[in-house]
């Protein structure tokens, strides 16, 4: 197999760059909206990145799996808006008095 040229090396890296741009401009505007924020926390939620994953059985390597596909998103967010983390657990506490009245 023939070593790729330069050139399609810096295509590749270009190409990569404009896609990783693209995805933080995409989470940015996501997390610029109260829906949007909701949304990411219960994603972050559901995959564990709250809570413990061990189990004491085989279930907590399940957990972990997914507990790393959370952690991997919360560390996007905190690169792209670190800001929207404190807002959305401010959101998430008035969610959750809001709820709490309603009963």
């Amino acid at each position: 197999m023939k070593p790729l040229s330069e050139e399609v090396i810096k295509k590749q890296q270009e190409r990569d760059k404009k896609r990783i741009e693209r995805r933080k401009n995409d989470l940015g505007k996501i997390l610029s909206i109260p829906e949007g924020r909701r949304f990411y926390w219960e994603l972050l939620t559901k995959a564990g990145v709250f809570r413990t994953s061990f189990t004491g059985t085989s279930t907590t390597y399940f957990n972990e799996g997914k507990r790393e596909i959370g952690l991997q998103l919360l560390a996007e967010l905190m690169e792209v808006k670190p800001e929207a983390f404190t807002q959305m657990q401010r959101e998430y506490k008035s969610l959750q008095k809001e709820e709490n009245k309603e009963v």
